[in-house]
């Protein structure tokens, strides 16, 4: 009766989407789990300052690496019936998109070509398809620049705001707010997804509430 599952994107170098983890994945699609996917630490770092970077630098980066290895190895076709909610606006998930979609295409050194036949029959990319039905939270990225890379990405009913209290200090959060209110790619409606409706879709225990 859990609302939802938090994952870290690796545990000592062992990601989410790694074969090692089908098991889990399965039952978590079995049971059609809202699955946030949390960075966790950056394996072989071992630089002095690396506890500095971690959080500005290498979790959202480790959050698209999470992702990458699902695309690559096929975990978000087998899981079909997960709903993945990514952290920090997915990292460098939406920059790279376009790029993590072409992995859809490949297995080791081969390219799937009947993959590649059916999208372009279709004139649709699959992988990238994939990144757009991801979700994509908030904390400690309602700035401008993430938000226009969001926003070409994926529709409003897919971006969750979160404020990532209390890692984040208590003036980042208000800061937050006025960013996302500020930003001019948003009408009200896109607005009223982003404060709460698509979170009220995804754990619809708090909407009856």
């Amino acid at each position: 009766k859990l609302d939802g599952v938090v994952l870290l994107s690796n545990v000592e170098g062992h990601y989410v989407g790694d074969p090692e983890y089908d098991e889990v994945m399965h039952e978590l699609n079995r049971r059609k789990a809202v699955v946030f996917i949390h960075p966790g630490e950056t394996p072989g770092l071992v630089e002095k300052t690396h506890q500095a970077f971690d959080p500005f630098v290498e979790y959202p980066i480790d959050t698209g690496r999470a992702f990458t290895r699902m695309m690559y190895n096929g975990a978000l076709e087998r899981c079909p019936d997960i709903r993945f909610i990514l952290a920090h606006a997915g990292g460098n998930v939406p920059f790279l998109a376009e790029r993590i979609g072409r992995l859809h295409y490949i297995r080791g050194a081969k390219i799937r070509w009947l993959r590649v036949i059916v999208d372009l029959i279709k004139n649709k990319s699959a992988g990238f398809e994939l990144c757009r039905e991801m979700y994509y939270d908030l904390a400690d990225s309602a700035n401008r620049f993430v938000l226009r890379s969001l926003q070409e990405l994926v529709e409003p009913a897919h971006i969750l705001f979160g404020t990532n209290y209390a890692w984040s200090s208590e003036t980042a959060v208000p800061l937050s707010i006025k960013e996302l209110e500020s930003y001019d790619g948003f009408d009200q409606a896109a607005l009223r997804f982003i404060e709460s409706e698509s979170a009220r879709a995804l754990l619809p225990r708090f909407s009856r509430r």
